[in-house]
């Protein structure tokens, strides 16, 4: 049953069901179809947007008209990781079958969703390589999800953030809540209180406290900590 809320390009809700809208359907089997065929949805989202392709408009109950926007590369990764287009629904994190029609084969999702993941697995690779961020897998987002670490360039800065996974896989325009942070300020920030902890005389006690004897080193003329701790 659709529990309610904006519907999937695709449908439109209609008793606690979803139907499909033929129309939309065809634009939904389109975008799958060209993402298997360019391998990339920044490059289907410039061919949808070349060739005039715009959301459906639609229209609440009170009267308010959306969409007739371009397709953003947020927007169409939502919708090629929405299981609700083989026929069932995701609640929270589980999915179940659902009672509307399917509009793609699974076949042709399977592959989507294996394409999207070695995507993903790709451009992680080349990011932690060129542009490594040391808090990778180790900050948390109000919702407890671990955040990841992305980049974007404007001419010749770089800016990196930690972006919490709804906002990756969906967009504010698409209701996605979470955090961006600003990752070169984050890291400072920790940075500095690290640095600040590390020149508390009982923590060095306590950190050459707990060192194997043979790992120890006093009077070490570059080492701040033992040259603080031995004069």
């Amino acid at each position: 049953m659709w529990m309610g809320g904006i519907p999937p390009i695709g449908y439109l809700p209609e008793t606690r069901q979803l139907i499909v809208v033929p129309e939309e359907a065809e634009i939904v089997r389109l975008i799958f179809h060209r993402f298997l065929g360019l391998g990339s949805v920044r490059r289907l989202q410039a061919e949808l947007s070349s060739q005039g392709h715009r959301t459906p408009l639609r229209t609440s109950r009170k009267g308010r008209v959306s969409g007739g926007c371009i397709f953003s590369t947020g927007k169409l990764y939502k919708m090629l990781s929405n299981p609700v287009y083989i026929g069932r629904i995701r609640h929270r994190e589980k999915i179940y079958p659902g009672q509307h029609q399917a509009i793609v084969d699974v076949d042709t999702w399977k592959k989507v969703q294996a394409l999207l993941v070695s995507n993903r697995a790709s451009h992680q690779r080349r990011t932690r390589a060129a542009h490594p961020s040391p808090l990778a897998g180790k900050l948390y987002d109000p919702d407890g999800q671990r955040m990841r670490p992305l980049h974007a360039r404007k001419g010749a800065r770089l800016y990196r953030y930690y972006v919490s996974p709804k906002l990756v896989e969906g967009s504010v325009e698409t209701g996605a809540t979470g955090w961006r942070l600003p990752a070169e300020e984050v890291e400072t920030v920790l940075a500095k209180v690290v640095s600040d902890r590390l020149g508390d005389p009982e923590l060095q006690s306590l950190l050459l406290g707990k060192m194997p004897a043979r790992g120890r080193r006093t009077g070490c003329s570059d080492c701040p900590i033992c040259t603080r701790s031995t004069g």
